[in-house]
C-alpha cells in the first residue's frame, strides 16, 4: 500500500479509500491510484492477493454504530493508527447485535485479516474464529486480548470533578446502570439508551431529585452522564427545569466526541485517551497477525480530563 501511495503521490489513507470504495476521492485521484495499483501489480482484492500473500493488509473495526461521538472518535483514531501501520480498515456496524458480532468473528466471513471488536453489553462470550482484539470499557473475558478504559474508574473521576460534596446523580443507559460504583452513593437515573433524547426524558421524569430535597436526601447538585451525547440531553433538561449550570448543578460526562465542547455551557469530560487506545489495539492485532506477539494481553489506557464551564472550571 505504501508503494502505491508513493507512486500515485497520495497518502496511504487515500489508497485505502480507493481500495475499499469509501470516502470522497476525486475521479482524477482515483484514476491515478488505480493506475499505480496496476503498474505495481498490487491486488487489493483479498482473494486475488492470497495467491501471493497470506494477508490482505486490511483489518475490520466492528462496532455497534457510528451515531455517537464516542464511537466516532474511536473509529477515527483506529483508522489513523492503522494508516500509520500501513494497513486499511473496513468499518462494520453491528447494531449491537450479538449474532452480527459473532458473524464478523466467524472464519471466512470477511475479507480482512483480523478484527477489532467493540462489543455490545449483550455480547455472548467471544469465540473468535479469526484474530481479534476487543476494545471497550469493561473486561469481556480473559481468553481474548483486550484494550480497556475501565468504566468504573472513569465514573469515579467524573464524580470527583463535579466536586467533593453534594448529592450525586448518574444518568446512564439501562444496560450500563450496573457500571456505577456503589461506593459513590449516587442515585442512578436509568435512560432508555445513551442518546440525548433518552437522557432528557429520564431527567425530566425524575425532576423531584433537582427541585426539592429532604433532610435525609438534599437536592441533587452534581450530575455525571455516561456518554457525551447524553450529557447534551441532561443539560437541556436541567435548563428546562429552570436550573443553571454550574450555579445550581455541576455536570460532567464520561466519554469524548465533539458534542460536549459545543454545548451551552461547554461540558467537562472524562474520556479515554483514544489515540493511545487505538495505537495499542492496532499494534496488538498486527502483532498477532505477523507472529511477533500472540500473547493474550489486557491493557488499560489512561483517562483525559477536560475541564470546562459545566463544572465551574
Amino acid at each position: 500500500m505504501a508503494d502505491v501511495a508513493a507512486r500515485a503521490g497520495v497518502s496511504k489513507k487515500t489508497v485505502s479509500a480507493v481500495v475499499n470504495g469509501v470516502g470522497q476521492v476525486s475521479r482524477r485521484t482515483d484514476a491515478r491510484v488505480r493506475a499505480a495499483i496496476e503498474e505495481l501489480g498490487f491486488l487489493p482484492n483479498p482473494a486475488a492477493r492470497s495467491l501471493n500473500s497470506r494477508r490482505a493488509g486490511v483489518i475490520t473495526l466492528a462496532l455497534p454504530h457510528l451515531g455517537s461521538g464516542d464511537l466516532a472518535a474511536i473509529a477515527s483514531a483506529v483508522i489513523a493508527a492503522a494508516e500509520t501501520a500501513g494497513v486499511g480498515v473496513v468499518v462494520e456496524p453491528t447494531g449491537g447485535d450479538p449474532a452480527r458480532e459473532g458473524e464478523v468473528l466467524r472464519p471466512g466471513a470477511g475479507i480482512t485479516d483480523g478484527v477489532l471488536l467493540i462489543p455490545s453489553r449483550r455480547t455472548l462470550p467471544v469465540v473468535p474464529g479469526v484474530p481479534v482484539v476487543v476494545i471497550g470499557d469493561r473486561m469481556v473475558q480473559r481468553t481474548v486480548a483486550q484494550v480497556v478504559a475501565p468504566a468504573e474508574a472513569s465514573i469515579t473521576v467524573a464524580a470527583e470533578v463535579t466536586g467533593e460534596s453534594g448529592e450525586l446523580v448518574v444518568v446512564a443507559a439501562e444496560e450500563d446502570a450496573d457500571l456505577v460504583p456503589e461506593s459513590l452513593g449516587a442515585t442512578v437515573v436509568p435512560a432508555e439508551d445513551a442518546s440525548a433524547g433518552a437522557a432528557f426524558r429520564a431527567v425530566v421524569a425524575e425532576r423531584t431529585l433537582f427541585s426539592s430535597g429532604t433532610p435525609n436526601r438534599p437536592r441533587a447538585d452534581r450530575v455525571v452522564t455516561l456518554g457525551g451525547g447524553s450529557a447534551i440531553g441532561v443539560a437541556h433538561a436541567l435548563r428546562t427545569l429552570g436550573l443553571d449550570i454550574p450555579a445550581d448543578v455541576r455536570l460532567a460526562a464520561v466519554g469524548g466526541g465533539g458534542e460536549p465542547a459545543f454545548a451551552d455551557p461547554p461540558i467537562t469530560t472524562v474520556a479515554p485517551d483514544v489515540r493511545q487506545l487505538a495505537e495499542i489495539a492496532v499494534g496488538r492485532l498486527l502483532g498477532h497477525l505477523d507472529g511477533s506477539d500472540r500473547t493474550v494481553r489486557y491493557d488499560e489506557v489512561g483517562l483525559l480530563v477536560t475541564r470546562r464551564a459545566s463544572t465551574g472550571s
